[in-house]
């Protein structure tokens, strides 16, 4: 019998423009997970912490794929199951050629059983203003008093948030030793528009390899999957099926097998829901 993977984005995808949960999606996920024992799980961009607060109505069992595919956790418990690591050279590298460009970089790296989110104290862009600003109080938070105190070891990912032009210019100055050495992926923010992000992740850090090594481990022969900005291209390429939602940025929606209803609209849950009736 064939058995189907389904794995959606979260932000601009399963959640609202407002970034929050519908009722209707919750109860839906929820249905479909405990009475028909779908399995459905989620890939983000989003650290696991800030995940699982707007889910906390739902139940999801299977793995959760965080940080882009740089760790894959527990559902229930956030226990880390699979995690990638930049080389100290890359991430040093990056932060060297950011600091040079002026633009300064928030550095996430693995300590103590915890992740923790560094960034220079008296070194805030706009972008790094809007992140501080929704997340009072996230435990994760880990000012430094200069550059040279920015973590390059147990780095697992790097986000630099400004402006669409000089963040093209940093993404096109990294050399060639940099960008063999990592994943790089230039997107908007969901949320601020005017900002635009560099995500460096460890090299083979996609949520394509994340949630390919949870089909495996589930023994699903099929693969379905939802998203609608350029970090889930690489989940499409591996879908049997993908779906964008009607709000998505034209690159994945010419790459979707067709296009859902918005986010707004809670085109993930009916579309799952069409398929897998009460």
């Amino acid at each position: 019998m064939t058995k189907t993977l389904y794995v959606t984005d979260l932000d601009g995808t399963l959640l609202t423009s407002a970034g929050t949960l519908s009722p209707f999606t919750a109860h839906t996920v929820n249905r479909l997970i405990e009475d028909q024992a779908l399995p459905l799980t989620y890939a983000t961009a989003r650290s696991y912490s800030t995940a699982v607060r707007i889910l906390a109505q739902c139940r999801f069992r299977l793995p959760v794929i965080v940080y882009n595919g740089a760790f894959t956790v527990e559902a229930t418990t956030g226990k880390v199951i699979d995690s990638r690591y930049l080389e100290a050279s890359t991430a040093e590298a990056v932060i060297t050629h950011c600091r040079r460009l002026g633009l300064p970089p928030l550095v996430y790296h693995y300590e103590h059983e915890a992740d923790h989110v560094c960034w220079v104290a008296d070194q805030l862009s706009l972008g790094i203003r809007n992140y501080l600003r929704d997340r009072p109080g996230d435990p994760r938070l880990s000012p430094r008093t200069g550059w040279d105190e920015l973590p390059t070891r147990n780095v697992f990912y790097i986000s630099i948030i400004g402006a669409a032009e000089p963040i093209a210019e940093l993404a096109a100055a990294l050399p060639v030793e940099v960008t063999s050495a990592c994943t790089a992926n230039v997107q908007v923010d969901t949320y601020y528009p005017t900002d635009t992000w560099l995500e460096i992740t460890p090299l083979g850090a996609t949520k394509a390899t994340a949630v390919q090594a949870v089909r495996e481990s589930i023994g699903a022969t099929r693969l379905v999957c939802f998203g609608d900005n350029h970090n889930d291209l690489p989940l499409f390429h591996i879908a049997d099926e993908s779906y964008a939602v009607r709000n998505a940025s034209p690159a994945v929606t010419a790459a979707a097998t067709g296009v859902i209803d918005s986010n707004d609209e809670d085109g993930v849950a009916h579309w799952l829901s069409q398929q897998h009736p009460a």
